[in-house]
């Protein structure tokens, strides 16, 4: 069937995490739409850091697993959102996909992206801007040219006070000296055609045309006709920095490979920043422009890693572990087994356990799984005391409660305390913009909650 014509405006779907599909135009060529999502899926960035070495990893253990699949459903011409959340452009297409949490008939859009950022800010370990840029959100939600914004502003202040230059070796001729005379060429070149007076010289010279900045000004480059007003001054001004810097083609392996040469700092973050930009138009820098940009995040690891940051920045006194690991027995006489809980709070020897799930606030609705879990959680943990933290997902409070198991841990009955977290502002009402204040009253509403739970 051939395609409908290409229209002079553009197509935007909004779709729900895990929501029913919805037609794509007919104009779209889908061939090459599931071709760009594949790229992408294989240049997608780093979302974590790896808390035990450091590094940026897409591990089984931090990352994502899966295909390219994973970033939507196709039905033929339909098409569904799974596990992420975000948005794509590809040419005249944008799909939004807005988190499960968030009900399309109480939030627009923009409300979401500003949750959405909200919890990137939070976040621990994650590898993202939201948790130290200081600049807001638009209130469209326009996160594209935030991190536009985000870069340009960063990259100024980087290359104004720490400009990246390496070390190069170069041997020349002059009429004085410098370095070290290269005595072989000297003879060679210099004596034995009687110009005794020229030197042959070795000696290193810092050059500011480097990889490393050649990346940031081709990202730079390439921001510049789609950024607003406001950041495509503050670009202008980061190419201006850079003279004598070549413009030439890079991709997400090369900004990768010079990743592990650098220590962690502000160099460091400003690399990062530009491999978010590359590994969201498939690592093809040809192909950033106003028509092609990806930006997905897991959903649920996101809102865990929200959790667990939070956690670890309000009660530091808990000293949570993340991700730690313990053994639910041995097998000749080595542990085996392994479990890893969420957080464990050593010092009150209790586990929280964190889901990202939309349940009815009963002890019934509870998922079967969950329950074994935590248990398994008791046993390796020799604890009684375990937790489990849902969202909240209407923006009234939430009951919790508990559920007893009589299997003896430490001599004591397994209690599995359940709770509903606030994570939501309250929808907003027409002509309202979401502030900063808003998310400060969440704050403290998730802070009060948090204590009282984990205290009880």
């Amino acid at each position: 069937m051939p395609l409908a014509p290409f229209p002079e405006t553009g197509t935007t779907l909004t779709l729900t995490e895990h929501g029913e599909f919805q037609p794509l135009p007919g104009w779209l060529d889908i061939d090459e739409f599931r071709l760009y999502l594949k790229r992408v899926w294989e240049a997608r960035h780093t979302f974590y850091e790896d808390p035990a070495s450091g590094e940026y990893t897409e591990g089984a253990e931090y990352g994502e697993k899966g295909t390219f699949r994973s970033l939507l459903g196709f039905d033929g011409r339909l098409v569904r959102a799974r596990n992420y959340a975000g948005f794509i452009r590809f040419g005249k297409l944008t799909i939004r996909i807005v988190p499960k949490l968030f009900a399309p008939e109480n939030y627009t859009w923009a409300e979401a992206m500003h949750h959405l950022h909200y919890y990137l800010s939070w976040g621990r370990p994650a590898v993202h801007p939201a948790g130290w840029a200081d600049s807001p959100l638009p209130r469209s939600g326009d996160y594209l040219q935030w991190q536009i914004g985000v870069f340009a502003r960063f990259a100024r202040t980087v290359l104004t006070s720490a400009p990246y230059q390496t070390y190069v070796d170069l041997t020349d001729a002059d009429s004085f000296s410098r370095g070290q005379l290269a005595v072989g060429d000297y003879l060679r070149q210099q004596i034995s055609t009687g110009n005794w007076q020229r030197l042959n010289n070795h000696f290193s010279r810092y050059q500011l045309d480097n990889t490393y900045n050649r990346m940031v000004r081709r990202v730079a480059s390439l921001l510049l006709p789609i950024a607003g007003p406001e950041s495509r001054g503050l670009l202008g001004e980061v190419l201006e920095s850079l003279p004598g810097v070549a413009d030439i083609p890079c991709t997400v392996q090369e900004c990768d490979q010079l990743m592990g040469s650098l220590h962690r700092g502000p160099q460091r973050r400003l690399l990062a920043l530009c491999r978010w930009f590359l590994a969201g138009t498939a690592g093809n820098d040809e192909a950033m422009n106003d028509d092609n940009f990806f930006y997905l995040v897991p959903a649920g690891r996101l809102f865990e890693n929200f959790l667990t940051g939070f956690i670890r920045y309000h009660f530091p006194g808990w000293e949570a572990e993340s991700q730690s690991v313990a053994y639910l027995g041995q097998s000749r006489g080595k542990v085996a087994a392994p479990v890893r809980n969420d957080l464990w709070l050593p010092e009150k020897k209790l586990v929280v356990e964190i889901k990202y799930k939309k349940i009815i606030p009963d002890p019934a609705g509870v998922p079967a799984a969950d329950i074994y879990q935590l248990l398994a959680y008791a046993v390796a943990r020799q604890t009684s005391n375990v937790h489990l933290v849902y969202p909240a997902t209407r923006t009234e409070e939430v009951q919790g409660f508990r559920i007893e198991i009589p299997l003896q841990t430490n001599r004591m009955p397994v209690t599995i305390h359940v709770h509903f977290v606030p994570v939501l502002l309250p929808p907003l009402a027409e002509g309202e913009d979401v502030t900063a204040g808003s998310f400060a009253l969440l704050t403290q509403r998730l802070q009060e909650k948090l204590h009282q739970a984990i205290n009880q």
